[in-house]
Parts: C-alpha cells; sequence; structure tokens
C-alpha cells in the first residue's frame, strides 16, 4: 500500500510539473527567454513557439552567428522556421524575433512576438525619425563611436526584484561599466530601443546597442551581438575591434 501511494504521489508530482512547463505564457510584446525543447504560448496572438534547437553556423567572411530552429503553430497551421538576430519571422499580423542566443550547454534564446506593422524593416533607417528618443539614442551612442545602421525593435523591459538572475545580472554589470545603476527599476517597467550597428567585431558579427529609457532619459546600455558566444552581453564602452568574436 505505501509503495502504492508513493507512486501515486510521483504520478501527481509529474502531472504537476508537465502542466506547469507546458504553461509558460508571454504577451504581445513582451521578451521571454526559452530553453532548448521549451514551448511558449502568447495568447493574445494565438501563437505557440517551440524552441528546437540552437546552432552556429559559419558566414563568408570568415565570422559566424548563433541561430535557432523553431516551430510556431498559429491558430490551426504549424510551420518550422530558423531565426537569427535582427531577422524576424513573420507569422500572419505578428513577426517573431530574436536578438540572443546561447548555444552552448543546455543552450537558450530570447524572443519578442510583436505586431508586423510595428516591426522596422531591414531597407528603412528608423533612426532617423525625428523623436525625442531616437535623438538621445544617437548622440548617446556617439559618444562612444557608435553609430546606427538600423533601428530593429522599440519594446519595453521588466526588471525583476533581483538583478541576480540571468540574463540581468549582466545587463546590470554592462550598464555599470558605463555608469548607470539599474537597481533603482527593480520591478518597474521601461522603454528598451535596440539599434543594429554599422559597427562590427574583428571576426566581422553583427553587434547590437541596447538602451533604457526612463521617460527621455538614457538610464542603462549594453551591446550584444549575433555571434556564438555566451553570455554574449558586454559593456557599451567597449570597443568593437577589441572583441574577438
Amino acid at each position: 500500500m505505501a509503495k502504492m501511494f508513493s507512486f501515486l504521489i510521483c504520478l501527481i508530482s509529474l502531472f504537476a510539473c508537465t502542466s506547469c512547463a507546458s504553461g509558460k505564457e508571454a504577451k504581445i510584446g513582451e521578451e521571454f527567454t526559452l530553453k532548448s525543447k521549451e514551448s511558449i504560448s502568447v495568447k493574445d496572438a494565438e501563437i505557440k513557439i517551440t524552441l528546437n534547437e540552437i546552432g552556429r553556423e559559419w558566414l563568408a567572411n570568415g565570422g559566424e552567428r548563433a541561430f535557432c530552429s523553431i516551430t510556431i503553430k498559429h491558430k490551426n497551421t504549424e510551420t518550422k522556421s530558423s531565426i537569427s538576430v535582427g531577422k524576424p519571422v513573420i507569422v500572419g499580423d505578428y513577426a517573431v524575433q530574436m536578438f540572443r542566443a546561447n548555444p552552448f550547454g543546455n543552450g537558450d534564446a530570447t524572443f519578442i512576438v510583436r505586431q508586423k506593422k510595428d516591426v522596422q524593416s531591414s531597407d528603412t533607417n528608423q533612426a532617423e525619425e525625428n523623436t525625442p528618443k531616437n535623438k538621445a539614442a544617437i548622440e548617446f551612442l556617439a559618444n562612444y563611436k557608435l553609430t546606427v545602421e538600423i533601428k530593429y525593435k522599440e519594446s519595453s523591459i521588466t526588471f525583476p526584484e533581483t538583478l541576480t538572475g540571468l540574463p540581468f545580472t549582466h545587463y546590470q554589470s554592462a550598464s555599470s561599466s558605463a555608469g548607470f545603476d539599474l537597481s533603482p527599476y527593480k520591478k518597474k517597467t521601461l522603454a528598451l530601443l535596440s539599434f543594429k550597428l554599422n559597427e562590427k567585431t574583428k571576426r566581422g558579427s553583427a553587434l547590437f546597442a541596447h538602451l533604457v529609457f526612463d521617460k527621455e532619459k538614457v538610464v542603462g546600455a549594453w551591446m550584444t551581438t549575433d555571434a556564438p558566444v555566451a553570455p554574449g552581453i558586454v559593456s557599451i564602452k567597449t570597443k568593437p575591434s577589441d572583441l574577438s568574436w
């Protein structure tokens, strides 16, 4: 009887864990991180995304970058796609974007689902829009001799109660080296502007600048890359030519 009771407890625990794992949800415009084989539902878009695997590909210029194989279920249609940083996958009226991938170890990647109309096309330089945030961002980046190729995402970021987990500990460290402190913004949601830069790493990998805004003031900043490195998050003060990615 005791063995049967223990077996039933195990089954209940397993069912509970499975339910929790399959119940991961996000909203449109909300960043989320998936590990390999993990899924998430974006309910208001009727989209379910599964991260199948994370890989690396070598470029003609000798550089390399990370990419992900994902399965997207939208309403009654299911498709498999390959996605890399800065290149959205369009699904109906929505766009799935990836802006960070770690192919090492168990691997994980960070995504966002947005309205298709809000996604910047690759042949338009939205960074030239005459808005206070854009102007402030371009002036800020110019202080570090960084120039914008394209603004590929404007979203929001919610900071947790503690900045010790990934990737927030790296965001805090990188921002701190540039003279910022993200700790006053714990449990708060702020605007996040992300730009693809003209500058590249030593090996030709792309660089992206991410600026956190409190109203129209920059209060946090870091750079990421599409190269397959972990964590791939560095200070905005880092010279691209010093990065061996």
